[in-house]
């Protein structure tokens, strides 16, 4: 994944320093979701997580509390933790950013979670990002994601329902996809499935 510009190319170094001028930072579009974050979030992994991190910075990070408790349960979050901005704003967002994940990380029992469940920090990095710019009233600079390739994981499941589809066997595709989704919820996301393939494979299941 790459931060591209208007012309879906991307950003050089000149640009990106002409940008910072203006702009605290550079990072994805906002995301509207089609219901709050907290409920997106439970549908794919489990929203007790997130009440977790809520009490952590009420703790650790009070002044951030009020918006953290506001946003999660409106519908927009950044996504990829993608950003560019000056070192010295960096160093800040990771003096707030990493004490709250590793408290929270110590104060949730991940037992029974997959590989993909377990990647919790990165998943509320992304949303912590546009708590912190909030909070904060940066200035931000919102610019296009291209990606070179689509996911292995999306390319891997487009692949077994072909092979269905070709031996007619609709109920193995939809096995198939149904097992897919449970281990990877995110396969239907706008930036999981680029082509919309894998929404007109369901569809057509």
């Amino acid at each position: 994944r790459y931060l591209v510009n208007e012309k879906e190319e991307l950003y050089t170094e000149v640009e990106l320093l002409e940008l910072l001028k203006e702009y605290d930072l550079v990072t994805t579009k906002l995301l509207t979701l089609e219901y709050s974050y907290y409920d997106a979030f439970d549908d794919r992994h489990n929203a007790k997580d997130l009440d977790v991190l809520g009490e952590v910075i009420k703790e650790l990070a009070p002044r951030y509390y009020e918006n953290y408790m506001r946003l999660v349960h409106e519908k927009r979050t950044y996504f990829g933790n993608m950003f560019v901005m000056a070192k010295s704003l960096y160093d800040d967002y990771m003096e707030f950013l990493f004490p709250l994940l590793f408290e929270a990380q110590k104060r949730i029992d991940m037992t029974g979670y997959d590989g993909y469940q377990k990647r919790l920090s990165g998943f509320f990095s992304e949303f912590l990002l546009y708590v912190w710019t909030t909070t904060n009233g940066l200035k931000v600079k919102e610019a296009m994601v291209g990606l070179i390739s689509e996911k292995a994981e999306t390319k891997e499941l487009k692949e077994q329902i072909a092979e269905f589809f070709r031996k007619k066997d609709v109920a193995g595709a939809k096995d198939c996809f149904l097992r897919f989704y449970r281990k990877r919820p995110d396969i239907l996301m706008e930036v999981s499935d680029i082509n919309r393939e894998c929404r007109l494979a369901m569809q057509a299941i």
